[in-house]
């Protein structure tokens, strides 16, 4: 795990057959929050602005901080002048020209952040919260393909919560990873269960070939959180992990 100054502030070299995965936990002091609020961009502040509570703004905020001051590393820009764009349904991507091209993708859930930094390759990543209570019985018949149905029939009550955010989570990075968003019904996807079984796309309906081109891999996290990645191509690469350290902020 990366903890040092220098290890954060250093130039990072990404080869084509890795995929880095960054973890943040949400926490910035006051001083810190207000540095990033000058990294960011004025659309990045208003979309900030739009959560009604002060604590999902703040997490909003520091995550797009944390996002910028890694890809700078990546890059070699300062994180300020860096500039994105949205695709047609909200995945975010570098404008600036790089060399090689970076792919990357964030999610954040209950003051963590995920991260994933790739070459030339399409990444999704998401991390989900076991938030309480859900109608998880209401939400698997909406979001689940019949045949996951059937498995979470099969499920005693303490595997029920965990397989139903492992599902989720998985589903959700294969629609960030593919730039579709929910443009396609999640329920149309078919993913490995329970969270113990290796991860994998089964099956997305309407596209049969789809399993062979994207990967999965579980992530740890914590026990009350599931996080999922995906990335494009079959399993010919490494992940490497990395902890976000605040003392890069620090006087």
């Amino acid at each position: 795990m990366a903890k040092n100054r220098d290890r954060t502030e250093a130039p990072i070299t990404l080869l084509a057959n890795q995929v880095h995965v960054w973890h943040a936990h949400l926490y910035p002091s006051d001083s810190q929050l207000t540095h990033f609020q000058t990294l960011l961009s004025p659309d990045e502040i208003k979309r900030g602005r739009r959560f009604k509570s002060t604590q999902h703004q703040q997490d909003f905020i520091s995550a797009r901080g944390v996002l910028r001051l890694i890809l700078s590393r990546y890059v070699s820009a300062l994180p300020e002048t860096l500039k994105f764009a949205q695709g047609p349904h909200g995945k975010p991507f570098l404008t600036n020209p790089t060399t090689p091209c970076y792919q990357f993708n964030v999610s954040h859930s209950h003051h963590h952040a995920l991260y994933a930094v790739a070459v030339e390759r399409e990444v999704g990543i998401d991390i989900e919260y076991h938030r309480r209570p859900l109608e998880l019985h209401a939400l698997i018949r909406r979001i689940c393909s019949p045949a996951e149905q059937m498995v979470f029939s099969t499920l005693s009550p303490p595997e029920f919560e965990r397989c139903f955010f492992a599902c989720w989570t998985r589903k959700e990075a294969y629609l960030k990873a593919t730039g579709k968003g929910m443009s396609i019904p999640l329920s149309s996807i078919t993913v490995s269960l329970p969270p113990s079984e290796c991860t994998t796309l089964i099956h997305v309906q309407g596209a049969d070939q789809e399993s062979l081109y994207w990967s999965m891999d579980n992530l740890f996290i914590e026990p009350d959180y599931s996080a999922s990645l995906v990335v494009y191509g079959s399993q010919d690469y490494s992940i490497s992990r990395f902890e976000w350290s605040w003392d890069a902020l620090n006087p």
